[in-house]
């Protein structure tokens, strides 16, 4: 399962959707572009292995990034 944390697609699809600077988390200007990636990553994986949403998972990338970009995002089409 280690090889599911090291992937490089998932973790700067993930971090590209804002960052944290301070107390006060940026969303990218880009993040509903990377959200339709990583829609579409869903979408087409594997239906039987899920690797993707594994990865997701173990990578705690709901809690680190997901969250965050919900709580801040201003534009109503990336909480849609």
């Amino acid at each position: 399962m280690d090889w599911l944390l090291a992937t490089p697609q998932l973790y700067s699809a993930f971090s590209s959707l804002g960052c944290l600077e301070g107390d006060t988390y940026v969303v990218n200007p880009n993040a509903l572009a990377i959200l339709e990636e990583i829609n579409y990553k869903l979408t087409y994986e594997d239906q039987t292995l899920r690797t993707f949403r594994r990865a997701i998972g173990f990578g705690q990338n709901v809690r680190s990034d997901l969250i965050p970009l919900l709580e801040n995002a201003k534009d109503d089409a990336v909480l849609e």
